[in-house]
């Protein structure tokens, strides 16, 4: 057909039925009915987010520790880490004490009280926390939890929402399905939204700005085992991101030395280690040794043995398994759910991971759209886990059997993505 000239890009011309009249037809898109799914799913991230309101006068058994940490920093700051008799929930006297007189139940406080356990680098941050008032400290804890995961639900619904006419469908049902595994690390101010959030935003080697790296470097900040993206990174040869985040490392540990002294650094090495090696035991623990702990019937130190063979099992395959993902996103996602293989300490909330990965290799190039379906079916899986082990009733070998499925199943789902066409010239690292 051609236009009519009167219309603009409003009509095209139409021939008659009696095959001479010419006439214009509007070829505006009828007005669309509201989404209904987009509508539940905005519903359902505003609920998260009036969780941390709802949660006023809980436990945030993170949140006290992040809070004690800050107090302590510039005082005391030798009794922020636990020493070589102490545990994770045995801190120093001092930050037991303290965290006591914030607990809503001081008379239970030894069992409720936990240590600090994140990098120096987050000394910062927490330091400002600390010199708030409580209850307004809390509350941002949570709602930076809250932000955390509703940024990253935002992030998902972008990539996936336009990929089918029922993909807002399968996406609003995630979100149904993950409210009871929100609540959770909501109400105790922990610092694991961010993973998730961090999964989904993969560095580029540009000149888009900061805002990648630096959610990386809170992220490792508070939590440590993502530094070990480092060394995808330097794979990637993405220069950029190596010297935008050793810029924002290097600010922060600053900031660290300006509030404590140097030697935190080796505080929290040792504090590490011994948390690591009280691990396997922990009945909340879903790494690879406390899993073994649980189902394999040996002792600690076959425990920790058989731990370190699987793990070096894991490094060996990373090459292999890396070569074979094309998109760079996935790459990233991929590594960081995978890191969860390699540390000794891993906690359910940790496994918003699983989502991150699965909905990053589901927005791949080329990933069928009829695949949108397992993203709700991964959310729907973590159910019969996440909701026992909030009640306490935890299984570790469960946490390690799902991380383990997630991990093949982005590794599936990658391998169905089109490869990128290679120009002329074109080193691997430009094709993704």
């Amino acid at each position: 057909m051609s236009r009519c000239g009167a219309g603009g890009e409003r009509y095209r011309c139409a021939v008659g039925d009696d095959g001479t009249t010419v006439r214009p037809v509007d070829s505006r898109p009828a007005r669309a009915e509201p989404d209904i799914w987009r509508l539940v799913f905005i519903a359902v991230l505003a609920v998260w987010l009036v969780m941390p309101v709802l949660a006023s006068g809980k436990l945030a058994q993170d949140g006290v520790a992040l809070y004690v940490a800050g107090e302590l920093v510039t005082d005391r700051s030798d009794q922020i880490y636990i020493d070589d008799d102490g545990d994770l929930y045995d801190p120093p006297p001092a930050f037991h004490e303290r965290s006591c007189e914030l607990v809503p139940d001081p008379a239970a406080c030894d069992d409720v009280v936990v240590s600090f356990v994140s990098t120096p680098l987050a000394l910062g941050p927490v330091a400002a926390l600390g010199a708030l008032d409580f209850t307004l400290a809390i509350l941002l804890v949570r709602l930076a939890a809250a932000a955390c995961l509703v940024g990253g639900m935002a992030l998902i619904w972008r990539r996936l929402a336009d990929r089918s006419p029922d993909a807002p469908r399968w996406l609003a049902l995630t979100a149904v399905l993950l409210t009871p595994v929100a609540a959770l690390p909501i109400d105790l101010g922990q610092t694991a939204p961010m993973l998730f959030l961090c999964a989904l935003l993969a560095p580029a080697d540009d000149q888009r700005g900061w805002r990648r790296e630096a959610v990386w470097v809170l992220t490792t900040a508070f939590k440590g085992f993502p530094a070990v993206l480092g060394l995808h990174v330097l794979a990637e040869r993405q220069w950029r991101v190596v010297a935008r985040t050793a810029a924002l490392v290097a600010a922060l540990a600053l900031l660290g030395l300006l509030l404590g002294p140097p030697s935190l650094w080796s505080d929290f090495a040792a504090a590490s280690a011994t948390i690591a090696g009280q691990g396997a035991q922990n009945p909340y623990n879903g790494a690879i040794e406390g899993a073994v702990w649980q189902v394999a019937g040996v002792d600690i130190g076959g425990t920790l043995s058989i731990a370190t063979a699987l793990r070096l099992l894991v490094l060996a395959c990373v090459p292999l398994v890396a070569a074979r993902v094309h998109d760079r996103d996935v790459r990233w996602a991929l590594w960081l759910l995978g890191s969860l293989l390699l540390v000794p300490q891993v906690w359910w909330h940790y496994l918003w991971l699983a989502i991150a990965a699965v909905a990053v290799a589901l927005a791949a190039r080329g990933v069928p759209a009829r695949l949108l379906p397992l993203l709700p079916a991964t959310a729907l899986a973590a159910l019969p886990i996440a909701v026992p082990y909030a009640g306490g009733s935890p299984a570790p070998a469960a946490q390690l059997g799902y991380l383990l499925a997630a991990v093949a199943l982005t590794l599936w789902i990658a391998l169905q993505a089109t490869p990128p066409e290679r120009s002329p010239g074109a080193t691997p690292e430009e094709m993704t």
